[in-house]
């Protein structure tokens, strides 16, 4: 009988370059029509984006992370901690920007905030218009 990996059995949590928020205009996109909920950590924009996964975009500046070691360090945390929440926000663009709150919180904190609003914006931005109408669409008159 052979030993089994650790991760046997388990969805694998991986975060691929097409879950990536590049573009301008999709950080826009988010800006403009995105729900939003926030804490002094942590603003995060949500946005359906009609495809089967997550994809997600980070704005971490330098007023409110410090330097590029610290920078680097939290953008680490927040793609780990999004990668491991990633399957209840499927079918949602996420954009996380730091607040200079992030800056000396620790990495537990870090975590535990943005687990806290991914599970908040899972649960709360399935807008109706979103899920598709049980009964089909309305009959004409």
């Amino acid at each position: 009988m052979e030993p089994q990996s650790p991760t046997a059995g388990k969805a694998r949590l991986l975060f691929k370059p097409a879950q990536r928020l590049v573009a301008g205009k999709q950080f826009e996109a988010a800006y403009k029509g995105g729900r939003r909920k926030g804490d002094s950590l942590f603003g995060v924009i949500v946005l359906s984006n009609g495809l089967p996964q997550a994809r997600l975009g980070m704005a971490v500046s330098i007023k409110s992370c410090g330097n590029a070691v610290r920078r680097n360090l939290v953008r680490r945390v927040i793609r780990n901690t999004f990668r491991e929440c990633q399957h209840p926000l499927a079918g949602l663009d996420v954009v996380v920007n730091a607040r200079p709150g992030a800056r000396d919180a620790a990495n537990a904190d870090i975590v535990s905030s943005l687990e806290r609003l991914f599970r908040q914006l899972a649960t709360t931005s399935r807008r109706p218009s979103d899920a598709p109408d049980p009964l089909g669409p309305p009959a004409a008159q």
